[in-house]
């Protein structure tokens, strides 16, 4: 026999969705914070001769995503490593540093997903 059971009714589990992707994008975002941290720390170093932080971004890029950013054109590959810079300096959203300055897309893009419970967010 078939069961008449009501379809339009959410799964259970689907009241714990949210929560396991938010969790998955902070896990993320850690995850990439602390592979950047050596590449940072060097350019830390390295800071007085090369001032652009985007030759780390570029260095951490090529190694993380082998190949990827030959594949773009100047263009994306510029968006591309913008979109690294909010990802790996998330935690850094609010500390004026002038290598964060004139980004294309805001911080909020990347830390409220994080850290506003919200399914909008």
């Amino acid at each position: 026999m078939i069961s008449t059971e009501d379809n339009s009714q959410p799964k259970y589990y689907m009241n714990f969705d949210f929560y396991f992707k938010r969790t998955s994008f902070r896990t993320m975002n850690v995850y990439f914070k602390n592979a950047y941290k050596p590449f940072f720390e060097k350019w830390k170093s390295q800071k007085k001769q090369d001032k652009q932080i985007e030759s780390s971004l570029i260095e951490f890029t090529q190694h993380t995503f082998k190949g990827l950013l030959e594949t773009l054109n100047k263009e994306a590959q510029f968006e591309f490593i913008d979109l690294v810079k909010l990802l790996v300096f998330s935690h850094r959203h609010n500390k004026n540093d002038p290598y964060l300055q004139d980004s294309l897309i805001d911080f909020s893009l990347v830390r409220e997903p994080m850290y506003k419970y919200s399914r909008n967010a």
